[in-house]
């Protein structure tokens, strides 16, 4: 069955029925502990589908798990406040009422300890695709700049973009006359190197898209200069926020 609502996880239903068992045990306690272990059990067992209700509705991992914890942790607080009752006088004459309410606590503890875990997983498979996506982006990213960087300072000239424009390609005059021109520029959002005749070679995979800018800030009586500005993104078809990731990174090289 599809999870719609807390009202829909069998943890929260059977902490709503422990918190009716509660409530009922607690009617036959003493007037006088009205105040006391009676209010302090029933907030405990009101605690638990309260947390578990509110953490499904916020609005991250981190928060849901952070509530059931909390329930976890009235559970172990109602757990205690049992014990202490069926130490006390009146709390022996209620043994069936006490076995109902430790059976669901028990239930309900469990399938929260299950459920917390799950979110932990989750959260933490989360992060590690987030870390290898960040990786990803600024290992290209670096890669690709560092290449263009390195092709401008072993140039002859800047074919193009022209002194003062930019463009979204790079054209290289090289002394090697095989690899000249040399050429960087895109296609289909993704950054392409040609050497002279030769057949253009990817240097972004298609796990990210790129998009850059060439300026050419070259002046007169100085060897020539280009900026660049590269532009990495993730690939997110499912538009899920570990994959979320759009960096842009700067550089600039002269002709030596």
């Amino acid at each position: 069955m599809k999870i719609q609502s807390y009202k829909d996880l069998i943890v929260w239903q059977k902490a709503m029925e422990l918190a009716r068992a509660v409530y009922t045990l607690t009617d036959t306690f003493p007037r006088e502990e009205i105040y006391g272990i009676t209010s302090q059990m029933k907030r405990a067992a009101v605690s638990i589908p309260s947390n578990i209700a509110e953490g499904s509705r916020r609005g991250t991992k981190k928060d849901y798990r952070h509530f059931l914890l909390n329930a976890f942790g009235s559970g172990a607080e109602l757990e205690t406040q049992i014990e202490l009752v069926k130490q006390l006088p009146f709390g022996k004459q209620a043994p069936k009422g006490f076995t109902l309410v430790e059976l669901l606590l028990y239930i309900g503890l469990a399938a929260t300890i299950l459920i917390s875990l799950s979110v932990f997983s989750a959260e933490t498979l989360a992060a590690r695709v987030k870390n290898q996506t960040i990786a990803e982006v600024e290992e290209q990213g670096r890669a690709v700049l560092q290449l263009i960087t390195q092709a401008v300072r072993n140039a002859d000239s800047i074919i193009a973009p022209a002194t003062s424009t930019s463009g979204a390609s790079l054209s290289l005059s090289m002394a090697d006359a095989t690899i000249s021109p040399t050429i960087f520029d895109l296609a289909s959002a993704t950054l392409r190197l040609r050497e002279g005749d030769g057949a253009p070679v990817l240097l972004t995979n298609t796990r990210v898209t790129a998009n850059f800018t060439i300026r050419n800030l070259s002046r007169a009586s100085t060897p020539g200069t280009i900026g660049i500005q590269l532009t990495v993104t993730h690939v997110n078809p499912d538009q899920r926020d570990e994959y979320e990731l759009t960096k842009t990174f700067y550089g600039s090289a002269s002709l030596r």
